[in-house]
């Protein structure tokens, strides 16, 4: 059953994807070098770009590539490609390739790595936006269709057919915080587990006319910012087992500046944040100031994609990373290399 009320009317518009029958296993791939000096990860981030490209390999390559960029907390530089695949089997044939491998392996010394893949399915994912011109991840590659299950507590879950009626329940339902890291370098690698939920959420505002940009940048980003902040340094209290808040390096102009990349223990736990949380809440109240003020001709440019993983389809590698890299702090770090655990909850 749906969890719309029935006499709800939505108060805005807003769009999903209409997904094609050939993302037999849609998979994302996030692949990133980690570096201290400027322009450091150049030559391997130059020759991650050749490999993504089909006349470079010819085989399993994604269908869309975005490239994003960021400075994180301990002031590393960390350059990323979002790759998006149709199936799990073209991502493994393209992961397996020797170039490809040898690129991975032979990513320098001075410089860290990092992999976070997953892979769902058409009925444990997702789409919304705030507009029929998406032009971003999925929405670049299949049409969008009005949607009228948003904006109310439960949309996300009726946007998703496998989660009606309490499905995909959390597998998870405690994470600690690993205790003790002293900055040095660590290389970890983790399976999810099953039912872990990952967000990608997008904000552009450059489109906007000069009054609305103004007020979106000086109003509600630093609310935003404060919301993602929250996740990023609470996921025993949050269940986020990871959350970046990064700028799209755009050269196609998809109108998107920033998005944030964010891991759940499993969707329950990205609902309870999303509905119950103050964080979300001032977020959510700082827009609807913005939607008031500007009498609901609103041009930023926002939406989501939410994919829940099944066993096995989730895994996170990092190689020579600062320890409070992507899932590195809730990674127990006694694990051995291919044998790591999350962190007990209270540990």
């Amino acid at each position: 059953m749906k969890l719309r009320p029935a006499d709800f009317e939505n108060p805005y518009a807003a769009y999903s994807c209409e997904l094609s029958s050939e993302l037999t296993s849609p998979t994302l791939l996030q692949l990133g070098l980690q570096h201290r000096a400027d322009g450091a990860a150049a030559p391997a981030l130059a020759e991650l770009d050749r490999l993504l490209r089909d006349d470079a390999v010819g085989h399993g390559v994604p269908v869309r590539v975005e490239a994003a960029s960021f400075t994180d907390a301990a002031g590393y530089g960390n350059q990323m490609r979002l790759a998006y695949f149709r199936s799990r089997e073209d991502h493994d044939a393209w992961w397996a390739d020797p170039g490809v491998s040898s690129w991975w392996t032979g990513v320098p010394e001075d410089i860290g790595a990092f992999r976070e893949v997953l892979t769902s399915s058409l009925d444990t994912m997702e789409t919304s936006y705030s507009t029929p011109e998406a032009r971003w991840g999925l929405a670049q590659l299949y049409p969008k269709r009005l949607d009228r299950h948003h904006s109310y507590n439960g949309a996300m879950r009726d946007r998703i057919a496998a989660a009606e009626d309490g499905g995909l329940a959390a597998r998870v339902n405690g994470v600690g915080r690993a205790a003790g890291a002293d900055g040095t370098l660590r290389s970890a690698r983790l399976v999810l587990p099953e039912h872990a939920c990952f967000i990608r959420t997008v904000q552009g505002w450059k489109d906007c006319p000069p009054e609305e940009r103004d007020w979106f940048t000086e109003r509600m980003w630093p609310v935003y910012e404060r919301g993602v902040a929250f996740l990023r340094d609470n996921p025993e209290e949050s269940g986020c087992l990871s959350a970046r808040l990064v700028g799209l390096d755009d050269p196609e102009d998809s109108g998107i500046e920033a998005m944030t990349l964010a891991w759940f223990t499993s969707l329950e736990a990205l609902e309870a944040w999303a509905h119950d949380h103050p964080t979300h809440h001032a977020i959510l109240g700082e827009f609807g100031k913005l939607a008031e003020h500007f009498q609901g001709d609103v041009h930023v440019a926002l939406g989501h994609e939410v994919y829940v993983v099944g066993a096995g389809d989730a895994e996170v590698e990092y190689v020579r990373c600062h320890p409070g890299t992507g899932l590195l702090p809730v990674i127990d770090p006694t694990s051995q290399l291919g044998e790591s655990t999350l962190v007990s909850q209270g540990s």
